[in-house]
């Protein structure tokens, strides 16, 4: 009998090990890529509307020695900063909000309709050029019917990274569902804050378990992986929309006074610890376009 502690915490320290050496994904691991999507991406009609794609097909062939693309070859490309940068002038930002949140909802929208799952959405990953947002980086990204589930990184520490990944994860190293959900809301702090935030009749773990109890680690991925990109923008935005808040000139915004609800609202719809309640690409755009209709600046 395995001890399910000591098994949890080699997990834990060999993630740890790899993010060291750069070598850890916050999305899919690279063996659960079955084939480089840069392509696919490049296949997609207007893609260039959404998307900056800098790597090559022969780049991704061989998973263990992918490179992101440079910061330089972006910029190269297109003139812009990280969303993680351009954030910190709070007053642009905010003049940008829905806009940059539509855009960012069109581009995945247009992967995930097309069966492609970018695997590493984050500040990082999006670049902001004239205003407008783009999504970068694609090497971690899969698709949906040639994903695999067995070789999924256990990183629940990492809250860019949604929790039904982790679950998948533990079971395919021995790990049983207790201790792994167990694990999984210790170390995942964003779904302790979820549950005061977001006001639900149930809470974060009741409404995951009831998800797990009824989906096999092994369809988590295929059926579920847009809903992964899904969990990560929500963590991203929810963490900018916090730094926005904190500052006077948006609590005072028209913004503020006009949307902060219906923003709140569209996070935890973001943010829903079951993948199958989670807000879709397009049940965003829906959102953000009605925000959009009402908000009179």
């Amino acid at each position: 009998m395995p001890n399910l502690g000591m098994t949890i915490e080699h997990l834990l320290k060999r993630t740890k090990t790899l993010k060291q050496t750069g070598m850890a994904l916050r999305g899919v691991t690279r063996k659960a890529v079955a084939r480089p999507i840069v392509n696919s991406v490049r296949g997609l009609q207007n893609y260039d509307r959404y998307f900056i794609v800098v790597e090559d097909e022969t780049d991704c062939s061989k998973p263990f020695q992918r490179r992101s693309p440079s910061f330089m070859q972006i910029r190269m490309l297109c003139n812009g900063e990280r969303l993680s940068d351009y954030a910190r002038n709070i007053e642009g930002l905010l003049k940008n909000w829905l806009s940059i949140q539509i855009y960012i909802a069109k581009g995945l929208a247009l992967l995930h309709s097309n069966g492609l799952v970018h695997g590493d959405i984050r500040c990082v990953n999006i670049l902001i050029s004239d205003s407008r947002p783009y999504i970068i980086n694609f090497q971690h990204g899969f698709t949906l019917k040639d994903a695999t589930y067995t070789d999924l990184d256990f990183m629940p520490e990492n809250n860019n990274y949604a929790p039904e990944l982790d679950y998948a994860a533990g079971f395919t190293n021995g790990l049983n569902s207790d201790s792994i959900i167990q694990t999984i809301f210790e170390k995942k702090h964003i779904l302790e804050e979820i549950d005061e935030v977001f006001a639900r009749s149930l809470s974060a773990e009741a409404l995951f378990k009831r998800f797990v109890a009824v989906n096999a680690p092994e369809q988590v991925l295929q059926k579920y992986g847009f809903c992964s990109d899904m969990w990560s923008l929500g963590y991203e935005l929810y963490t900018l929309y916090k730094r926005m808040i904190s500052s006077s000139y948006v609590v005072n915004s028209s913004f503020y006074r006009q949307c902060h609800r219906d923003q709140m609202r569209i996070l935890g719809g973001l943010l829903h610890p079951d993948p199958r309640q989670r807000l879709t690409a397009d049940m965003l755009l829906t959102e953000l376009f009605t925000i959009k209709m009402d908000f009179n600046e």
